[in-house]
């Protein structure tokens, strides 16, 4: 979706995807190194949404747009506990 967001066609939007997903990265890092594999996973939802947010002309679309990429950061953060991530009281 991302791809087609910024542009590309059908065809290229899925060479896009599988060689993002088998890029060699996620099958490596996800032996030792699980959040590596979670910021892998969401950053396209996290480039996806702010993208769309910059692109769009309506506040409310881009509210939600923003609130999209929001989640994705939220999850992108939720997997670097103990890593600096967090606010310690």
């Amino acid at each position: 979706m991302l791809a087609r967001a910024l542009g590309l066609n059908a065809i290229g939007a899925f060479v896009a995807g599988v060689a993002y997903a088998n890029s060699g990265f996620l099958q490596l890092q996800n032996l030792c190194c699980f959040a590596f594999a979670s910021v892998y996973a969401w950053l396209p939802l996290a480039l996806l949404g702010a993208e769309q947010a910059l692109r769009s002309k309506r506040w409310a679309t881009r509210v939600g747009w923003w609130g999209i990429a929001g989640l994705a950061m939220s999850q992108i953060l939720a997997a670097w506990l103990g890593q600096g991530a967090t606010t310690h009281f």
